[in-house]
């Protein structure tokens, strides 16, 4: 069985955070019927729940989040792709809500 505390550690956090962050996108393209809204919130919450992982987690040492998240070429591909999943799930779900 999983501990509570293995919830809040900061790795766990960053893997729960994908699936939130692509269904508050695609709810909210859904709702305002505009498919740009949804990567928009993708990108706002993402950052969002950075900053709230680095000031909560790292605030004594913000060097070491700088380097393990926002410097890698591989962060930058990887939200790229999730924004992008986001985008192509708002645009079907808004399609198949018009058709």
């Amino acid at each position: 069985m999983i501990s509570v505390s293995t919830w809040f550690d900061p790795y766990v956090l960053e893997v729960v955070v994908i699936p939130l962050t692509i269904l508050l996108g695609t709810l909210s393209a859904w709702f305002t019927k505009k498919v740009l809204v949804g990567p928009i919130v993708h990108v706002t919450v993402t950052m969002l729940f950075n900053i709230w992982i680095w000031l909560y987690f790292y605030s004594g040492n913000s060097s070491t989040f700088f380097t393990i998240h926002l410097n890698s070429f591989e962060f930058y591909i990887i939200e790229i792709i999730f924004v992008g999943v986001t985008c192509v799930l708002s645009w079907g779900l808004l399609r198949a809500k018009r058709g």
